[in-house]
């Protein structure tokens, strides 16, 4: 399978056009970890969205794209302690309080999947190149996707219907700030670059993500 990539809605970084910002209906239903979550139906576009909210759908989608999210982060976080050189200090923390905190996200979404009547995915298979080399290129990737993922929830949150499935996230995306701000302290660089969560270009998130995704074939 040849996995999409386009799936977050804001960043730390300054404003762009609004033409170059992915919509929270692409983020759902057309990003990769929304193809991987409901298959065929990613690529139906924004036009879907009603039939979705409709049928209550959204949210089922909403948790598996999260839970895919949660579970790259894992994988990343257990990695690092195993395969990251002299990991120690800061890093070595991060690495295993987020690692922890991952794993309990994703199976905190893997149940509300189970209670919603649907199948918790198979998450795709994971690639993070050269992050593991040093603690330095650790510490970069952790920020990427630190950074992204508490994009991706707030991008999510406004289509949310069921109080369950937001409570879930609003208490999850509290936690990934606070991971994201640790890792950017431990790296020496401010904790916020701004008072709001700007927007990432389609070329941005095909930059941070496409990296990640080991795509059928390739």
């Amino acid at each position: 399978m040849n996995v999409p990539v386009g799936v977050f809605e804001g960043s730390q970084r300054g404003a762009v056009p609004a033409s170059d910002v992915f919509t929270r209906h692409e983020l759902l239903l057309r990003g990769v970890f929304g193809a991987v979550a409901i298959g065929g139906a990613a690529a139906a576009g924004p036009l879907v969205r009603d039939a979705f909210a409709q049928s209550g759908r959204i949210d089922t989608e909403i948790a598996q794209f999260a839970y895919v999210l949660e579970r790259l982060e894992q994988d990343f976080y257990e990695r690092a302690l195993r395969e990251v050189p002299g990991l120690s200090g800061g890093a070595l923390r991060i690495a295993r309080e987020l690692a922890r905190n991952e794993a309990e996200h994703a199976k905190t979404l893997g149940q509300l999947i189970r209670q919603l009547g649907s199948t918790v995915p198979d998450p795709p298979k994971f690639d993070f190149g050269e992050s593991f080399r040093s603690q330095d290129r650790f510490l970069a990737t952790a920020q990427t996707l630190e950074d992204t993922g508490v994009s991706a929830y707030n991008g999510a949150g406004p289509l949310v219907e069921q109080k369950d499935i937001l409570t879930a996230a609003g208490q999850i995306v509290q936690i990934e700030g606070r991971h994201a701000a640790w890792v950017r302290f431990e790296r020496g660089e401010d904790i916020t670059a701004g008072a709001f969560d700007r927007g990432l270009t389609m070329k941005q998130v095909d930059a941070r993500v496409a990296p990640f995704i080991v795509k059928e074939g390739g």
